[in-house]
């Protein structure tokens, strides 16, 4: 085959995969923004509702937005707003692109430093259509997964060929390492997630750049020193890396997101963490009953744990058995097992066991292992290749169609969170309740939106039946019987959530501007409620503007009409800082009242 007729296959083929991807993923373009996250990130974040700014710019490089540090993905979020407002097809079809960008950078990736040019399309076809792939792809704040996948990728494809042109041009190479380098670093500031990329760098080193010794029987030690020059080589790489981790860990346990060992003992996590790798080993292989979350179940039974360690060190002892004569598994196994290890519950951040998010990068070493393992055996019983072409677009096909039913799911809160309830056996060992639980308060927030109160209370009350002490349920049930009109139910379930830990700045706001604002007179109490909005301000070190205006209200309620006027005055400030506009606004509406010596109170509902 001539280069001009390779080339045209090669064009063909990437049209073929991003065509693929598309009609897969169709069911995004019908998507909503969902009540898990999105609202961080995206429709309730002020700085990310003004669209591209150079205050939103400064304010990405510090902020951190669901215990994470990653700028560059809430610059792509303002960036989305700018371009399509909240019209949340525009900001599904940014996550589309983005995982088409890396389906083609994939086949790029294998084609340019194995040659193999059908199975590094099968792979790039693989990686495109696994059904595990929708949560990255579906949601649109993990925007952070497929960006900073994009920049890994690019940090592969430009290593690759700083390390070709370093044979001929050192010059040149120099220009390809920091460009490297720069989108490692671009990498990093969108999801902490490739801070394993160094171990990457060198697994492709092994395998395959080929720039490992090979291990001769009985002489691993020279083949283990040879390794040497590659990581000090990596150095600058390895500095961004632990740079990075430090970032992540100081902002996820500043926003409490982290576990720590007095709730989750060591050998808790380890165990989990043998469980999860054989778990996340069965989704990539027979990927079924995936759902939005899976979640931690403190305890796993010794069979689990034990049957799981078997199983990861009898594949890890066959693959490095056969390492010297198929370097692709030793590269593929690690990869798959080593990019998972931030993620895989030794530090604890949030709830879960396990998530499809985790494996989006993981599974691309698992299907390069698994491919060139299935190639090298199927050339070796010489089957027809026609058979061989019409298996493989059957199965990719049957991947497609998967994904493109997994994809419906995230079509709104409610139609996701019904499905994960459908795909959770309450019948099941305890600890499903606790994802049930989710499901069940997720889903009535959702149905409440839409209008739907009765249907939405039954839901979050089968949530408290399940979990009676956790704040923020009661918190829900409040502020739905307060909607409803039902001021004593609301009054007392928002004191209910105040007796459990913690503390919720949001339910002390909540109740205070009710015993400030309620239409009905016998439920007002403005000296308990300046109590509890002081309180709240002080939790929230007097930053968000909803809690300092409702503070400002509770003033004018008990008379103290000087400090509501400079505390709503403040509010409204705060909010501009924010550029929340609707709570500006208000707030100098609010101002105007009080300059009357007026307290404001709500309506009745109709």
């Amino acid at each position: 085959m001539t280069q001009a007729a390779k080339s045209r296959t090669a064009g063909l083929i990437c049209a073929g995969l991003v065509l693929a991807t598309v009609a897969a993923f169709w069911p995004v373009f019908h998507a909503e923004f969902v009540n898990f996250d999105d609202m961080d990130y995206v429709f309730e974040n002020p700085m990310v509702l003004k669209g591209m700014t150079w205050a939103g710019v400064q304010w990405s490089l510090t902020a951190i937005v669901s215990a994470n540090w990653h700028p560059l993905t809430m610059l792509s979020h303002m960036l989305d707003v700018q371009l399509y407002g909240l019209n949340a097809t525009g900001h599904h079809f940014t996550n589309l692109l983005l995982h088409s960008l890396n389906t083609l950078l994939v086949f790029a990736l294998l084609r340019n430093t194995t040659g193999a040019l059908w199975r590094s399309a099968f792979v790039a076809a693989l990686f495109a259509l696994h059904p595990t792939h929708v949560e990255s792809v579906a949601w649109v704040a993990e925007r952070k997964d497929v960006l900073s996948t994009f920049f890994g990728l690019l940090t592969l494809i430009a290593y690759a060929r700083y390390v070709n042109d370093s044979k001929l041009n050192g010059a040149k190479a120099k220009g390809w390492y920091g460009a490297a380098l720069l989108c490692f670093a671009l990498g990093l500031m969108s999801k902490p997630m490739l801070v394993t990329w160094p171990f990457v760098l060198l697994l492709l080193d092994h395998w395959p750049l080929a720039r490992t010794p090979k291990v001769e029987k009985g002489k691993w030690l020279p083949a283990v020193a040879g390794w040497r020059p590659l990581i000090i080589e990596k150095l600058p790489f390895f500095a961004l890396t632990i740079a990075s981790s430090a970032i992540t860990f100081l902002s996820q346990h500043r926003a409490g997101a982290t576990t720590g060992l007095h709730a989750l003992s060591l050998g808790e996590r380890a165990g989990n963490a043998l469980v999860a790798y054989a778990r996340y080993l069965g989704k990539n292989l027979w990927p079924t009953d995936l759902a939005a979350y899976y979640p931690h179940p403190l305890n796993w039974p010794t069979a689990y744990v034990a049957s799981a360690a078997v199983l990861l060190i009898v594949v890890s002892g066959a693959v490095l058995w056969f390492t010297p004569r198929r370097r692709y598994l030793f590269t593929g196994w690690f990869w798959f097992v080593g990019t998972l290890v931030p993620v895989i519950g030794l530090v604890q951040v949030g709830s879960q066991s396990l998530a499809d998010r985790y494996n989006y990068i993981p599974s691309l070493g698992l299907m390069i292992a698994l491919v060139w393992l299935g190639a090298e055996i199927l050339s070796r019983l010489a089957l027809n290749t026609r058979w061989i072409a019409a298996g493989s677009l059957g199965l990719l096909a049957l991947l497609g169609a998967m994904t493109h039913r997994q994809a419906g799911y995230w079509k709104d809160s409610e139609t996701l969170f019904t499905h994960t309830l459908a795909v959770t056996d309450e019948g099941q060992m305890a600890y499903f309740h606790i994802g049930n639980f989710m499901a069940h308060f997720c889903l009535g927030n959702s149905l409440i939106e839409k209008g739907k109160l009765p249907e939405g209370r039954v839901h979050l009350e089968r949530a408290r039946e399940m979990n009676p002490t956790l704040p923020v349920i009661h918190g829900a049930l409040a502020s739905l019987a307060n909607r409803e009109g039902r001021y004593a139910d609301a009054i007392a379930g928002y004191e209910e959530a105040l007796k459990h830990p913690p503390t919720s700045p949001e339910v002390l706001n909540n109740l205070a501007w009710l015993l400030t604002t309620c239409p009905d007179p016998q439920f007002r109490d403005g000296t308990k409620a300046v109590q509890l909005a002081e309180q709240a301000c002080t939790l929230t070190r007097y930053e968000k503007a909803v809690h300092i205006g409702t503070l400002a209200a509770a003033y004018a309620e008990v008379g103290r009409f000087a400090e509501a006027i400079t505390t709503a005055q403040r509010a409204h400030d705060q909010a501009v800082r924010w550029g929340d506009q609707k709570i500006a606004r208000r707030n100098l509406e609010l101002m105007e009242l009080y300059k009357a010596g007026k307290a404001f109170h709500e309506e009745r509902p109709q």
